[in-house]
């Protein structure tokens, strides 16, 4: 009765399926099924609920109960559970036999692994390398090894690979790393071949000649199923490698059509950049580029978003917009790398005003002259020309009838006039960027100018980086000859704080 020893000497506290302790009705349903796996997993969950801390506290009695009926179950599954019982309560020199039974017999249930575990969380960083390396040398000098050996071994070498390529390890050994990836990847590890790739693309003395493979090779190996290799093989063949590769759009085309099929966000980001600009051969088409996107919240999209908003490209703008406002449950920190410019142009304090408000409520406050209200409707219109923002379609005509307007009221320009009128600092920033971007007006410099100005003039800072692109010396020569006295003045205080 060893093994209920092991328990006793230390003060179990379990957390199986979120609850402190399992219920008597559960312990009895678990003891009725007879089934070992469930014992096992249950157990297993116990012993290791409060890892990494090495800190355990075991409920005595489920223990006894639950092991009591897995010995009787299954006997050998029963000496697995409680070798790792034995390593988790701190008991190494009395369990070391038992791990020589099992490193002989294979990975059973998974036990070895998750003793390796333990070791990798009490920082036992050898005891981890001994385990796995046992593992994988019993699949690799076996001849007639299992499927099931194989995958394990693979795992095995992933598990190693990942340790060693750890810059935050003493171990850390990027060729070490490779030696291990490559293994899982001769095993069938698909990951493994992904990681090898990735590391050889670091390694500026890496040796193709020799070796045989190269990244291409591994990522062909990868391909098989992970889209990441699939968009990577995909860039290699559209951009070329120096040196052994030339450029070959089927085969790009080939390769990232699999990985935009299986709705791999990075590569729906990749496709879409070469289809907004016409790149390496494809058809230019921005509508398509946007379908992709439109779903698509990852860095990279947004990336590519900023940057074509930041010379004024009104779809990536209004793509951001409806990212930003449409989706009410957006992750706004995901937006961090759009610039400040471009996210007050879909947002800032007028989406706030306009979040905070009933659209009626909102609708009756602009129409009484609230200028924040006609900034923040002009603003969404501004985003949203057919009303998707206001929950109705103003090509149909409901948006006037549902808000008691005429259809001229409906636009960007009509609110946001309003709000510029009232020097409404926002309202005359959105309404000159109007004009400086041509979205529903004509384009017009100076008009534009000479609204931000006066944002800029009334604390609006976000104006002054816009003002700093826009400025040059016929648009100076073109506001003095306006011969506005509030334009000189704004202007020569621009021009003193930001010479």
């Amino acid at each position: 009765m060893k093994y209920l020893t092991i328990f006793a000497l230390c003060a179990f506290s379990f957390s199986v399926l979120g609850q402190e302790v399992l219920s008597q009705s559960e312990i009895r349903e678990i003891r009725r099924s007879g089934d070992a796996g469930l014992l096992y997993d249950t157990i297993v969950d116990l012993i290791l609920e409060n890892e990494p801390s090495g800190i355990y506290s075991v409920n005595a009695d489920q223990a006894r109960i639950l092991l009591e009926e897995l010995r009787e179950v299954d006997s050998t599954v029963s000496y697995d559970v409680e070798t790792l019982a034995l390593v988790v309560g701190g008991e190494i020199s009395r369990a070391s036999n038992r791990l020589e039974n099992l490193k002989n017999r294979s990975w059973r249930n998974n036990i070895l692994e998750k003793i390796a575990y333990v070791y990798i969380q009490r920082g036992a960083n050898d005891g981890f390398i001994s385990l796995h390396q046992a593992n994988l040398s019993a699949a690799l000098n076996s001849a007639d090894a299992s499927r099931e050996q194989r995958i394990s071994a693979a795992e095995s070498a992933m598990a190693l690979g990942n340790l060693f390529s750890d810059e935050t390890q003493s171990e850390f050994d990027l060729n070490l790393a490779l030696e291990y990836y490559k293994e899982a990847a001769y095993l069938g590890g698909v990951y493994g071949a992904l990681n090898a790739a990735r590391i050889i693309e670091q390694l500026e003395d890496y040796d193709y000649q020799s070796d045989g493979m190269n990244e291409v090779g591994f990522l062909k190996m990868a391909a098989i199923t992970l889209p990441e290799a699939q968009l990577r093989l995909s860039q290699y063949y559209f951009e070329g490698r120096d040196g052994f590769l030339q450029p070959d759009y089927e085969r790009a085309n080939y390769y990232l059509n699999r990985a935009v099929s299986q709705d791999h966000e990075d590569a729906e980001a990749y496709a879409a950049t070469l289809l907004y600009d016409g790149l390496y051969g494809t058809e230019l088409d921005v509508e398509a580029a946007l379908a992709l996107l439109k779903e698509n919240n990852s860095s990279v999209t947004l990336d590519f978003l900023q940057s074509k908003a930041s010379t004024g490209d009104t779809d990536a703008l209004n793509m951001i917009a409806a990212k930003y406002i449409l989706d009410r449950n957006a992750d706004h920190s995901s937006f961090q790398s759009i610039d400040d410019e471009t996210i007050f142009r879909v947002s800032n304090s007028w989406m706030t005003f306009f979040r905070n408000f009933e659209l009626d409520t909102m609708f009756d406050a602009a129409k009484a002259g609230n200028a924040s209200a006609q900034n923040a409707l002009g603003n969404a219109l501004n985003m949203d020309a057919g009303g998707r923002i206001l929950g109705c379609d103003i090509q149909s005509g409901s948006c006037a009838r549902r808000y008691d307007l005429e259809d001229r009221h409906l636009s960007a320009e009509y609110w946001l006039s309003r709000a510029a009128e009232q020097n409404h600092p926002e309202g005359l920033y959105a309404y000159g960027m109007l004009f400086l971007d041509g979205v529903y007006v004509n384009t017009d410099r100076v008009k534009g100018t000479t609204s931000i100005l006066r944002s800029w003039h009334l604390g609006y800072e976000n104006s002054s980086s816009v003002l700093n692109r826009e400025l040059d010396e016929d648009l100076f020569d073109d506001l003095i000859s306006l011969r506005s006295g509030e334009v000189d003045a704004a202007l020569f205080a621009f021009m003193r704080r930001y010479d």
